[in-house]
C-alpha cells in the first residue's frame, strides 16, 4: 500500500468515485460521511491525506483540523464543485493544502496528493534537523525578512504577460511581480533570483514548459525556489506532469486573479519558512556539527539526531541503523601517503551521502568508520540499502591526488534495526558488533545483527 488516505463526503457517488481512483493507485481507504466522522477517524488513524468535500469543509473543520496537535500535521485537499470561485477562495484562506474542482481527473488527484505529502515531509524534515541543532545548543533566532519576495512570471508571449500583469498587479502589491516571455527568461543573461516562479505553459507545446520548470528545479540558484505551474484550461496532464516534475502548485489558466494572489502568498510564506530553516541548520551545523574533512555530520550531531528519530518513529517502522567501516584503511595511508587517505575518507562519504533517501543521516563518526541512520525503515529495506552501498564502494576505483593511478577500495557493514524501548546506545553497539563480524567473515560484505526487531 502507498498509504492511507481518508475521504470525507456525504455523497455515496463520490465515495465510491474517489475510492476507486485511490485504490488503483494502491492507497489504503477510510470513508468519513459527517465532519465529526472525519474528525474521529483522522485523529485516531493519522492519515497521509485527508479529501473533504467542500459541502462538508465549512463550519470551522479545516480550522479544527490545524488546531489539533494529533491532526495538524495531515495535508488536507477540498474537493470543489466546478466554477466555485468563491468557496475555492475561501478553503485556501481557511487553510486547505489544495482545492481541486469535480470532475476529479485521476492522475491529476494522485499528482496533488503526492505534491502535499512532499511539501510537508520536506518541511518536516528541515524542522527535524533544525530541533536536533536546538538541542545541541546552537540554534539561533529566525531571521526576519525585510525586502519584499520577488514573483518571476513567465509568459509564453508577450500579449498574456501583458494580462498577466494587470490582472495580478492589485493581488500582489506586498511582492516585487517582474513579467518575462519564455523566449527572454531562456537567454543565459536572464535574472535567476525569483523567491516563486509562475510558469505559463504554452498550450501548443507545454513540453517545453515541463523542461523550463525542470531547469528551474536543478538550478543551483533557483532549486529552493517555489514553482507554480499555469497549465491551459482542460490539460489535467500537463498539470499532473508538472507536479511530478517539482511544482509546488498548479492552477488552470482560467483561475480567479485573487485566488492566484492568495496561492502566490502561500509559496512566499513558504519559501521563507524553507530558506529559515535551512539557514538556521545550516548556521548552526557550520558551528560544530559537521566534520571538515568530509563535509558529513559528525558523531556527535548523529547520536543526538539519532535518539530525536527513535523517539519520532511512525507506527510500525523503525529506526534503522547501519556502521560501515573502510577496509584496510591503514594500508591505504601507509603505502599511498595521508593525502590519499583523505582523498579515499571524502570520496567514500560522499558516495555514501549521495545514494540514501534524502531523510537518511550519513555521518563520520571515527577515523575511517560512518553512520547511516534510516529512520522509517521496513525491516527488509535496510540490509538491502546496505547490500547496495557495500557494491557502489567496490565497483568503481577511487582516484588519487597528483594524478597516480586510482585504487579499489571495500567496506564492511553492520546493520540493525532498533526494537522497542530499545536505547539508541544499544541499537548502535548491536550494528557495531555486526561489523566486526562481517570483518571476522573477510571484508567487504554486509552482517545484520541477529536480534529481531
Amino acid at each position: 500500500m502507498s498509504g492511507r488516505v481518508l475521504i470525507a463526503d456525504g455523497s455515496a457517488t463520490n465515495r465510491i468515485a474517489l475510492r476507486a481512483i485511490l485504490q488503483a493507485a494502491r492507497y489504503e481507504v477510510l470513508i468519513a460521511e459527517t465532519q465529526e466522522d472525519a474528525l474521529r477517524l483522522a485523529a485516531r488513524s493519522r492519515p497521509i491525506a485527508l479529501l473533504i468535500a467542500s459541502e462538508l469543509a465549512g463550519g470551522g473543520l479545516l480550522a479544527r483540523v490545524s488546531e489539533n496537535p494529533t491532526t495538524r500535521d495531515i495535508p488536507v485537499i477540498v474537493l470543489s464543485a466546478p466554477g466555485d470561485a468563491k468557496m475555492r477562495l475561501a478553503a485556501l484562506k481557511a487553510g486547505a493544502d489544495e482545492v481541486l474542482s469535480r470532475p476529479i481527473h485521476p492522475r491529476l488527484l494522485i499528482a496533488r496528493i503526492r505534491g502535499v505529502l512532499r511539501e510537508r515531509q520536506t518541511a518536516s524534515a528541515l524542522a527535524e534537523r533544525q530541533d536536533t541543532v536546538r538541542d545541541l545548543g546552537f540554534a539561533e533566532a529566525p531571521t526576519q525578512f525585510g525586502a519584499r519576495a520577488k514573483v518571476m512570471l513567465i509568459a509564453h508571449d508577450a500579449a498574456s504577460g501583458n494580462a498577466w500583469n494587470e490582472a495580478l498587479t492589485p493581488f500582489t502589491r506586498d511582492c516585487q511581480l517582474r513579467i518575462q516571455t519564455a523566449c527572454d527568461f531562456g537567454d543565459a543573461s536572464s535574472d535567476r533570483d525569483g523567491d516563486v516562479y509562475l510558469i505559463e505553459a504554452d498550450p501548443d507545446a507545454p513540453a517545453d514548459s515541463i523542461s523550463l520548470l525542470a531547469d528551474l528545479r536543478a538550478g543551483s540558484t533557483t532549486r529552493h525556489a517555489c514553482i507554480v505551474m499555469i497549465h491551459a484550461p482542460g490539460d489535467p496532464d500537463t498539470a499532473a506532469m508538472a507536479l511530478d516534475v517539482g511544482a509546488n502548485d498548479v492552477v488552470d489558466a482560467r483561475v480567479a486573479p485573487e485566488e492566484l494572489g492568495v496561492r502566490i502568498e502561500t509559496q512566499i510564506a513558504n519559501k521563507r519558512r524553507g530558506d529559515a530553516l535551512r539557514n538556521s541548520v545550516e548556521e548552526g551545523l557550520r558551528l560544530a556539527m559537521v566534520d571538515p574533512l568530509t563535509g558529513l555530520f559528525n558523531r556527535r550531531y548523529a547520536l543526538t539526531h539519532a535518539n530525536r528519530l527513535a523517539r519520532e518513529s511512525m507506527p510500525g517502522r523503525t529506526l534503522g541503523v547501519i556502521v560501515a567501516d573502510i577496509d584496510r584503511f591503514k594500508q591505504v595511508n601507509d603505502s599511498f601517503g595521508h593525502a590519499a587517505g583523505d582523498a579515499v575518507l571524502r570520496e567514500v562519504g560522499w558516495r555514501l551521502s549521495e545514494n540514501v533517501r534524502g531523510k537518511d543521516t550519513v555521518a563520520r563518526i571515527g577515523g575511517e568508520e560512518f553512520l547511516i541512520l534510516l529512520p522509517d525503515a521496513e525491516a527488509q529495506v535496510v540490509p538491502a540499502a546496505a547490500h547496495r552501498l557495500c557494491a557502489l564502494i567496490k565497483e568503481t576505483p577511487i582516484r588519487l591526488p597528483d594524478g597516480r593511478p586510482p585504487i579499489t577500495v571495500t567496506i564492511s557493514l553492520g546493520v540493525a534495526l532498533a526494537v522497542p524501548g530499545e536505547s539508541v546506545e544499544a541499537v548502535i553497539e548491536r550494528a557495531d558488533k555486526a561489523l566486526y563480524d562481517a570483518k571476522a567473515a573477510g571484508r567487504d560484505t554486509v552482517t545484520v545483527s541477529g536480534q529481531a526487531a
